[in-house]
């Protein structure tokens, strides 16, 4: 490393016409190969935050889409089901994973949205939709899960 550079620096005196001989063209080529390998190498802390940031979004986006894909494959129920919870019974028109990805602390699940029933399993009236949350399912399908 240090002749490297005491190479380079004669190169450069040279070239501002210091009266030393006139350096070896393939030795220079070499040496300015070498040199910018050792810059690619290098990172300062602005580089090193940039890289971690893109890191930390890559490392999010993939940890959602395990999340997903784990509340998914552990998913009894299907479009048109009709699940119940402690409040009452809906059928399902969508099926969407839930729980907090970045906490870590909640097990990957599936919230149900759709339409409420009444206990004969008649629509009610006025159309409301609710969400059940896969973990307060007691019931699919009026089979006790």
């Amino acid at each position: 490393m240090r002749s490297l550079i005491d190479r380079l620096r004669r190169y450069n005196e040279w070239r501002r016409g210091a009266a030393t001989g006139q350096p070896d063209p393939k030795q220079l080529g070499e040496d300015i190969d070498a040199a910018i390998l050792l810059l690619e190498g290098m990172m300062d802390f602005e580089t090193y935050e940039k890289e971690l940031k893109q890191l930390y979004i890559f490392y999010r986006r993939k940890k959602r889409e395990l999340f997903e894909r784990c509340a998914l494959a552990n998913n009894q129920v299907r479009v048109g089901d009709i699940v119940t919870d402690h409040v009452g019974s809906v059928m399902v028109e969508k099926i969407q994973p839930c729980g907090q990805v970045s906490s870590g602390s909640t097990e990957p699940s599936c919230l149900y949205r759709g339409g409420e029933y009444t206990k004969k399993g008649k629509p009610f009236k006025s159309g409301s939709k609710r969400d059940v949350y896969q973990s307060n399912v007691v019931a699919i399908n009026n089979k006790v899960v």
